[in-house]
């Protein structure tokens, strides 16, 4: 990515795979390097070429990330694909209550949070098994379950689908209210789709379904 405003040629890349296969094809066309200390081993090649080059490579904090990205990107891009596919409502999880005031997130998302109803919800085991008879509940998780392509889809007459993103995976109390487990599609092996990515490709899955 380049923070020179003034080039008008500047993309910044958001992403693991992005900034990966950047540095495999065209690594010259890289200019500076933020990421997390989450990020940095993965990203160690990258950073000591950089280094090499004299280029910039940082290692900073996750709202410094944000700020340079312009948003939080994995946040947006699900909001905008529930909006897109019709999905009302969003759970909040008492470690991502903060994104309901995040102002990046509220910019990025295009309207698309004017169309989402956001929920609180600290305590998600006994919100899941007060729902349980009406809801389909489908996990997202990196590394777990079944390749989405190789799922058929869920048709349940009369009940309602509940899309449970869990980047660093579906914890153990909500594990038994999951009825479908998908991981993210991609090579979970080396660096998966983001959940912002891969929200998109599960609803317009759900979404080809059909009604029963």
């Amino acid at each position: 990515m380049s923070l020179d405003q003034s080039n008008p040629n500047r993309v910044t890349l958001r992403s693991l795979p992005a900034i990966l296969a950047c540095f495999r094809q065209h690594p010259r066309a890289l200019r500076e390097l933020r990421c997390t200390r989450e990020a940095a081993e993965s990203l160690r090649e990258v950073a000591t070429w950089m280094r090499e080059q004299n280029l910039p490579a940082e290692v900073v904090s996750a709202r410094e990330v944000e700020a340079a990205a312009g948003a939080p990107a994995e946040a947006c891009a699900g909001v905008r694909a529930m909006a897109t596919f019709g999905a009302k409502r969003l759970l909040l999880a008492g470690t991502s209550e903060k994104l309901a005031f995040d102002t990046m997130l509220w910019d990025d998302a295009r309207g698309a949070l004017e169309a989402v109803r956001l929920i609180r919800a600290p305590a998600l085991p006994g919100l899941l098994q007060l729902i349980e008879p009406t809801t389909v509940i489908i996990g997202l998780a990196r590394g777990m379950g079944r390749a989405l392509h190789e799922a058929a889809p869920v048709r349940a007459p009369g009940r309602h689908n509940l899309l449970l993103l869990a980047p660093d995976g579906v914890s153990s109390s909500l594990q038994p209210k999951v009825e479908h487990l998908f991981r993210f599609p991609g090579t979970v092996a080396e660096h998966p789709l983001s959940a912002g990515d891969a929200a998109p490709v599960l609803l317009q899955w759900l979404a080809r379904a059909g009604k029963d």
